[in-house]
């Protein structure tokens, strides 16, 4: 049986290469091709390689990237807590409440009518997440607008991460 050689998905530092990852990296299903336990040390490379591109865009983010993480970190937004450049194999999300699996995209001019989005919230969709993407000048204008849509979807999503305080009296 011929061995197929695996694409790298290098992924350039300021091309935000959200995406980018999905269509280099496609080779997930061929990994599971084959013997047990023959391709785990290329499946642990991709991660790998993940991780380290996840951790090159958190250390260097957009301004409007900066500006939500303001909003969303240390669980400010009613105790729910996100991550940001989480990676989600074979992609990176922008920021992402694990909890409730929702993943916070900020979009900029690049992503009009991307295929590539499509594809990528499809999948992850299929996987469990819901993804609510924003232009970057909604967040910038509309910073209220947008921190109630998330909250919304979040408490859609899961209960509240922690529970309110009894009332006096209430639980003795």
């Amino acid at each position: 049986m011929a061995r197929r050689r695996l694409p790298t998905p290098a992924l350039p530092r300021r091309s935000r290469g959200r995406g980018n990852a999905a269509e280099q990296c496609n080779s997930l299903p061929q990994l599971c091709w084959g013997r047990a336990g023959v391709g785990a040390d290329k499946v642990a490379k991709l991660d790998n390689r993940l991780k380290k591109n996840a951790r090159a865009l958190r250390s260097d983010p957009t301004e409007t990237e900066k500006r939500l993480w303001r909003l969303l970190r240390r669980g400010s937004l009613d105790g729910y807590r996100f991550r940001r450049q989480h990676p989600v194999h074979p992609y990176i999300l922008d920021f992402a409440c694990l909890a409730a699996k929702l993943a916070v995209e900020a979009d900029g001019g690049q992503h009009c009518e991307s295929s590539r989005d499509h594809a990528r919230t499809a999948f992850l969709e299929r996987a469990g997440w819901r993804v609510l993407r924003f232009w970057n000048n909604e967040i910038l204008e509309n910073e209220a607008g947008v921190l109630r849509h998330i909250l919304d979807m979040l408490r859609e999503r899961c209960p509240h991460p922690s529970p309110p305080p009894a009332e006096p009296g209430e639980g003795e």
